[in-house]
């Protein structure tokens, strides 16, 4: 299957529950912009209550049983159906999701291939379930471990990476047996709405899979606290992810959560400074540095820390901003004004407490851009390492370069902050290299490659304030999304 998906009546008709397009309980709704020309209405979408929270549980509740009941392999064959409907729609995919959120097309058409990669890794994991036979010391005993689905399952997703996170949560937990309510950031609609109509013409059976727009402190309580949601699945920053765990964690409810990172990149002497600096942009300014994963720190070897800074302020600079449908450009804007706002805050709070701006440190508006919220790739040096940008990202285009004597030290500076999301380093040294895989103290960690960049066949978890509960992606998204159960099987006779 690879048609086009259907037809769509409107914005304020976003949500999708039970299999039916609607709106909002009392009619709210929410203007979607598009960052890069914010006088570009893309479209006025529905604002959901407790209320469609209720009546999306209720809808996924009724088609639990069917579901999980539903062989393995047919759920797979649904989701290849998703993955093929999906690549038939690409390219609208792809530039809805890059006029919302506002990643270069290329970024965009990427991230919806990643989506399709997602569906198709997982009906293929659907073709391995199954559990484990254990033997018994009884006569006539056999021991069978299963795993089985939770129910009904709650995901909320953020605005960075509006079309992969929420597949790689909806397909584990569709494969594995449950149904699921959406909850995806309110900044960007669109590219849910557009999974939604995948798996519609899919031929996803009605209520298996539902979606709910709202502001996230409306939505979020009614999530946590539901007592029809049997778990919650969360990326986000690590302050809303702490209050969903405590208020999930008040009903037995459990969570899983991707959350904040102030990622490290450490280059050594005998690094390939040219590669080190590609990988550091990659790293730091690549979808605008709107990415859990971004490299927000980079620690130079002191012997090579000029030579480097140097070329990464020239590659920086050399960066090009603009239309994010442009060929040429390398980084579209920043999501909203309140992030601009946000970005621009946190560098002139770095600037005052001593640190110097290498390059960038401003708003993008010398009137090539248009009307867009764009903000300039920005390097900052002497960074005190207790202040304040030293310890909590800025979820932007903006890096912070410090000096070190050496891989101690290094490794001693990349673990002083309460994240352990992702770390790399930059090394032609494999002993250099195994000593900072062991050391770090992240979730994932790189050898010679950006701090952003994962795959769904490996787990993603982060450590410290970066990630609570299991991991997401790979084999073991399964185990969040079901729980054993053993069965003791006596056949009398048989011995």
């Amino acid at each position: 299957m690879t048609g086009r998906v259907g037809s769509w009546e409107s914005a304020e008709s976003s949500n999708f529950i039970a299999g039916i397009w609607q709106g909002a309980d009392g009619g709210a709704t929410v203007e979607n912009i598009n960052p890069a020309r914010y006088d570009d209405l893309i479209g006025s979408f529905t604002r959901g209550s407790a209320v469609t929270v209720d009546r999306a549980v209720a809808a996924a509740t009724e088609a639990a049983e069917g579901w999980a009941a539903t062989s393995p392999v047919l759920r797979a064959r649904l989701l290849t159906a998703i993955a093929r409907v999906i690549e038939g729609n690409r390219e609208e995919f792809a530039r809805d999701l890059s006029r919302e959120e506002g990643k270069t097309l290329r970024e965009a058409q990427a991230e919806v291939r990643r989506g399709i990669h997602v569906f198709d890794f997982y009906a293929g994991l659907g073709l391995r379930l199954g559990g484990r036979l254990h033997p018994s010391e009884r006569p006539g005993f056999r021991i069978e471990n299963r795993r089985v689905p939770l129910g009904v399952v709650a995901a909320i997703t953020p605005w960075n990476f509006p079309f992969a996170i929420p597949a790689w949560k909806v397909a584990p937990a569709l494969i594995a047996g449950n149904t699921v309510v959406l909850k995806p950031a309110s900044l960007t609609p669109m590219s849910a709405v557009n999974l939604a109509r995948a798996a519609e013409a899919a031929g996803l059976p009605a209520g298996v899979f539902n979606l709910v727009h709202g502001d996230g402190t409306t939505l979020g309580p009614a999530i946590a606290t539901h007592p029809g949601i049997a778990a919650i699945s969360f990326t986000g920053s690590t302050e809303v992810g702490r209050r969903l765990f405590r208020a999930a964690s008040d009903v037995f409810k459990p969570v899983q959560t991707e959350m904040g990172g102030h990622n490290p990149l450490v280059i050594l002497a005998d690094a390939e400074l040219d590669d080190a600096v590609a990988i550091a942009v990659d790293g730091a300014f690549m979808s605008t540095g709107q990415k859990c994963t971004a490299t927000r720190r980079i620690l130079v070897e002191n012997t090579v820390y000029e030579s480097f800074l140097e070329r990464l302020v020239a590659a920086t600079n050399a960066l090009r901003l603009g239309d994010p449908f442009e060929p040429a450009t390398q980084i579209g804007p920043v999501i909203s004004a309140e992030q601009l706002g946000l970005d621009e805050a946190g560098v002139q709070r770095a600037v005052a407490d001593g640190a110097q701006l290498a390059t960038g440190g401003h708003i993008r508006d010398d009137g090539s851009l248009g009307q867009g919220w764009f903000y300039a790739p920005t390097v900052l040096t002497g960074v005190d390492r207790q202040a304040e940008i030293a310890q909590k990202e800025v979820f932007g285009p903006v890096v912070s370069v410090f000096r070190v004597g050496g891989l101690d030290e290094a490794i001693e500076l990349a673990n002083a902050t309460e994240y352990g999301l992702s770390a790399s380093i930059c090394t032609r040294d494999l002993v250099a290299a195994e000593r900072f895989v062991r050391g770090s103290r992240s979730g994932v960690v790189a050898v010679n490659a950006a701090t952003a960049g994962i795959e769904v066949q490996a787990p993603l978890h982060g450590t410290k304030a970066s990630g609570l509960g299991p991991p997401e992606q790979g084999d073991e998204a399964i185990e969040f999304f079901t729980e054993p159960k053993s069965v003791y099987l006596r056949t009398p006779g048989l011995s």
